[in-house]
């Protein structure tokens, strides 16, 4: 019976000192792997941030290197005295104002002082666009040309008036295409209607509209303004809420749609009219 109590107790203890160079192994065994993962895994980290030091160093090179605007506009700025000035008034909300054309072959550069606007006459090239496409000045506001931006149209229906002799054109849409790197230079942009046309009775002259992209999303407001030569612009503002969504890189398209009414001036020989708004983007109307 002596015996087989020596028996046991050796044989327990052999167990135990088995479980427990088990369990020293499994530890052994764990650390092995965690060591051998933390070497093969430092070498691709350390890739990895460098490659992304490397693209966000390209990146602010490309940056610096096209720091220059690509949209001109008008600089105001509070000064006392300016060479060859022409002194206005400066408009309220709602007034009549007047625009920079193309057709001038003089930039203004206007600077506030008081409730007064001052005007200098720059001489500069003249631009090819036919219609205006510099800057407009409204209510101490600069917007930068939008008609270059203009890429396609649509329209419900046109029909002629023989009364007014005119042609009346529903839900005109202009569409645009602009990136997101020129909303975020510049957020205010004004188009020059064409000359000899008018807008719809339903539109009213101040009135804020809400403009939408493709997708539906409001992306910007816009108003109908006509100046002292009784010429139409449209003042467009790009929500700050929707620029920021927009990735970098990455674009918007969307539209603009009003009722347009045009004089004979664009009718042409077979009938049909054709309005240009660019020198890229024309309005065609089969007759």
């Amino acid at each position: 019976m002596k015996k087989i109590l020596e028996q046991l107790t050796t044989l327990i203890h052999r167990r135990v000192k088995e479980r427990m160079w088990k369990r020293i192994a499994l530890v052994l065994s764990t650390l092995i792997i965690f060591c051998t993962m933390y070497v093969l895994i430092v070498p691709a980290l350390t890739l990895s941030t460098n490659a992304r030091g490397s693209v966000i160093q390209e990146k602010s090179s490309a940056l610096q290197n096209n720091s220059e605007p690509a949209i001109s506009s008008s600089t105001i700025s509070k000064t006392s005295s300016v060479k060859n000035e022409l002194v206005e008034d400066v408009p309220t909300y709602g007034q009549d104002v007047k625009s920079t054309t193309a057709s001038q072959a003089k930039q203004k550069t206007a600077s506030l002082e008081g409730n007064k606007i001052k005007i200098a006459s720059q001489p500069v090239e003249e631009d090819s666009y036919t219609i205006a496409n510099l800057a407009y000045t409204f209510a101490n506001i600069t917007y930068a040309d939008f008609s270059s931006f203009l890429t396609d149209f649509s329209y419900d229906q046109a029909n002629f008036d023989n009364a007014t002799q005119s042609l009346n054109v529903l839900d005109l849409r202009l569409t645009y295409h602009i990136f997101q790197s020129a909303l975020v230079k510049e957020k205010n942009y004004h188009l020059s209607l064409p000359d000899d046309s008018t807008i719809g009775k339903d539109i009213e002259l101040g009135k804020v509209y809400t403009g939408r992209d493709g997708n539906g999303i409001a992306a910007f407001t816009y108003a109908f303004h006509k100046d002292e030569s009784g010429k139409y612009e449209v003042l467009i503002s790009f929500l700050d809420s929707y620029v920021s969504t927009i990735a970098e890189g990455a674009d918007s398209k969307g539209f603009l749609t009003y009722d347009a009414i045009f004089g004979t001036d664009y009718k042409k020989s077979n009938g049909s009219y054709v309005i240009a708004y660019s020198d890229d983007m024309k309005v065609t109307i089969k007759s």
